[in-house]
């Protein structure tokens, strides 16, 4: 095991919660929620399960800062990529879009477990903390939604992006199932289920647009 140096300064305290993010970000991808626990994230970070909790005291409030990341990820691309895009048709609009969301389907996983386990066991000023910090960032998103669709409030096109979020989440949770899933699928003799995401959720958002516009 590596030695452990406990952070001081504010920087090394960053820099040892960038660590654990990356290290429980890397076994999300490899591993279900359920089977990472605070003692396989400090074995990753090749720490102690103590000097761990000198950083945080459940995963989910590591889950949480992973969710804020992904987010911030994600917003970031959508505002850059819409940037000086006027007069988009409807084709045009949904096409780019769907091609964010489909570089992001990392933060799709996230978003899917969310409201249902990661914030079930944080503190409640925690999640107070949280639920203030992840609203804060819709304003740009809304506004691509409300140029695009002249006339829209600001509550339909909130309801549009959530509309859209949702159906998005669905879709990447069928089109990459576990595989525990897949190996039940085959021993009960079902068909995979094969699923377009990009050409679906595009074909969702033009049906979205054309009833807010």
């Amino acid at each position: 095991m590596a030695e452990f140096i406990r952070a001081r300064s504010n920087e090394q305290k960053q820099l040892r919660m960038s660590e654990i993010m990356k290290a429980t970000d890397q076994l999300f991808h490899d591993h279900t929620y359920h089977a990472i626990t605070l003692t396989t994230i400090a074995e990753a970070l090749g720490w102690s399960r103590g000097n761990l909790y000198k950083y945080v005291t459940t995963k989910e409030e590591i889950f949480l800062e992973l969710y804020l990341e992904k987010q911030n990820n994600y917003f970031s691309d959508i505002v850059s990529s819409f940037a000086d895009k006027d007069d988009l048709t409807d084709e045009e609009f949904a096409h780019l879009w769907t091609g964010i969301l489909d570089r992001h389907h990392d933060y799709l996983r996230y978003y899917g477990i969310l409201a249902t386990i990661i914030e079930t066991n944080v503190t409640v000023e925690r999640l107070a903390e949280f639920k203030k910090t992840v609203l804060s960032g819709f304003h740009p998103v809304i506004q691509i939604l409300m140029k695009h669709c002249p006339g829209i409030s600001g509550d339909d096109a909130a309801t549009l992006y959530w509309t859209l979020l949702f159906h998005a989440c669905g879709l990447n949770n069928s089109c990459h199932v576990s595989p525990l899933v897949a190996e039940a699928m085959k021993l009960a003799g079902l068909p995979e289920l094969k699923i377009d995401f990009f050409q679906n959720f595009r074909n969702f958002m033009l049906m979205c647009l054309g009833h807010y516009k």
